[in-house]
């Protein structure tokens, strides 16, 4: 009985490192794939996705909804690890954020700048 309780304790202090949910968002002949991170429920952002992707066929979203501290510490991995990781990081733990982006974490690689956006 020991052991199973201390191994149920193990266990519950584990790190979890799976997302909570996931979406893909576009069309079959998207060209080019973005991965977005968030804590946002992908029901809330999900419209929002779906009306961007609209008018750029070539893309498609792979949303990925995280809780905040697992989505800290992976985003710092990546960012520690070399690895790409996400594309957009959106997430409601702004200190969290601003730590990462405080130690360099965000990607440095140049890509073409998006076209203006329309004024009203």
């Amino acid at each position: 009985m020991i052991r199973a309780t201390l191994m149920a304790l193990l266990l519950l202090a584990a790190p979890a490192r799976a997302q909570e949910l996931t979406r893909d968002f576009g069309s079959g002949t998207a060209t080019e794939t973005l991965r977005l991170r968030s804590t946002t429920d992908i029901a809330v952002l999900g419209p929002v996705v779906e009306t961007f992707l609209e008018t750029r066929p070539n893309i498609a979203i792979r949303y990925e909804q995280w809780g905040s501290n697992a989505l800290y510490r992976l985003q710092g991995d990546d960012c520690a690890r070399g690895r790409a990781g996400a594309d957009l990081v959106i997430s409601s733990a702004v200190h969290q954020m601003v730590d990462l982006v405080n130690e360099a974490a965000p990607d440095r690689t140049a890509r073409p700048s998006p076209p203006p956006c329309p004024m009203r």
